[in-house]
């Protein structure tokens, strides 16, 4: 296992590149950018992700009576998630609400989780 820290936009493979990534897991971060920068966000995990790799989102907070240009946290939806990793060739293989017991009790209910295969 490798982990990368650096900036998502900008990260490219130093091996040379895209679609190298087995897995990514979003948490929290798909909520924090400015919702005009989502469609990038979605690009650019359809560039990193493989062929047959894993996407989690961890989609929070899910919140539909809440103005969706107000945050961060921006409110976000798995509906939305969808509209965006579609068409970057992603398949939804997984979709739960998180068990209120399983949640830091200030996120309980508002919180689903989903997994996603790279086409």
């Amino acid at each position: 296992m490798r982990v990368e820290e650096g900036d998502f936009f900008l990260w490219t493979d130093p091996r040379g590149g895209d679609g190298s990534w087995d897995v990514g897991f979003d948490y929290t971060f798909g909520c924090a950018m400015q919702p005009n920068a989502r469609q990038q966000w979605a690009h650019h995990w359809g560039r990193h992700v493989r062929s047959g790799g894993v996407l989690v989102t961890l989609v929070f907070p899910v919140n539909s009576e809440a103005d969706p240009n107000v945050g961060p946290p921006f409110p976000v939806s798995p509906e939305l998630y969808s509209e965006m990793l579609i068409p970057q060739c992603f398949e939804m293989t997984y979709k739960e609400p998180v068990p209120r017991e399983l949640s830091h009790p200030s996120r309980a209910g508002r919180e689903v989780m989903m997994v996603w295969r790279k086409k």
